[in-house]
């Protein structure tokens, strides 16, 4: 089989610490600190440390923020305007 591109590889589920920073859009640093801290899912394989693609994607949505202001000003959000 031949040598695999970069493309195919960022495609698979399972990631390394390069491909995991690509992925969140941080520095291979910051991954590493997050890691460090507990405070982002990994699985440690030997002396690697890898990361699953859809524990990563649930783990940024873990993070979103609600908006606390409805810049339209309704009291009820779930109401649609007729």
């Amino acid at each position: 089989m031949g040598e695999e591109t970069a493309a195919a590889r960022f495609n698979s589920n399972i990631m390394n610490m390069d491909m995991a920073a690509a992925y969140l859009t941080i520095s291979k640093a910051t991954l590493y600190m997050l890691v460090k801290a507990k405070m982002i899912p990994y699985a440690p394989v030997g002396k690697r440390i890898l990361f699953r693609r859809d524990d990563l994607y649930n783990w940024v949505g873990s993070k979103v923020v609600d908006p606390v202001y409805n810049i339209l000003g309704d009291e009820e959000e779930d109401e649609l305007p007729d």
